[in-house]
């Protein structure tokens, strides 16, 4: 009896014409409020007043046909630690910053999670790289809390940077 093993052209255009596609593009600030869902909507111009409060920016505000999102940084300090899209508020745990790695600055960041979201365990799982606090879980409790998270992820960033200033990409410690 005859089989077909894999897929058949016809099938596999089908699938492919079935995907959105995934592809995002810039947004304006506005535009990104606007596609953010009503109930959400409060809460992640909370985030962006507190990230901004802290002296965080957000550069860059993107759009797909999925979603939308805030790439939240810090100015003088490269990679982007935060990010904001219409359902988490991703916190960097040192995925792309070495230094929010470090024990102390690492458990900081984890109790001001956990201030802000107070039921999202989480963030006490110590092989996180990366927290995604649910806009839903901050409540008028956790809001109040945003601009500490954001001041201790700063103060991690800045202690980084200038400590790799002081050294300098070739220097080594103790020489000179």
């Amino acid at each position: 009896m005859p089989r077909v093993i894999g897929q058949t052209e016809q099938t596999r255009d089908a699938k492919s014409s079935a995907r959105p596609p995934s592809r995002s593009q810039a947004a304006s600030r506005q535009e990104f409020i606007d596609q953010l869902r009503a109930d959400r909507r409060e809460v992640a111009l909370a985030v962006l007043r507190a990230a901004e409060a802290s002296g965080f920016v957000a550069t860059e505000y993107r759009s797909s046909s999925a979603k939308v999102w805030a790439r939240i940084t810090l100015p003088d300090v490269s990679g982007i630690p935060v990010t904001l899209d219409q359902d988490f508020l991703w916190v960097s745990l040192g995925r792309h910053h070495p230094a929010l790695r470090e024990p102390a600055v690492n458990q900081e960041i984890r109790q001001a999670i956990r201030r802000v979201a107070p039921a999202l365990r989480q963030a006490e799982n110590p092989n996180k790289s990366e927290v995604g606090i649910p806009l839903e879980s901050i409540g008028l409790g956790g809001l109040a809390h945003l601009q500490g998270l954001f001041a201790i992820v700063k103060r991690g960033l800045v202690q980084s940077e200038s400590a790799e200033r002081q050294v300098g990409p070739t220097d080594e410690p103790g020489s000179g």
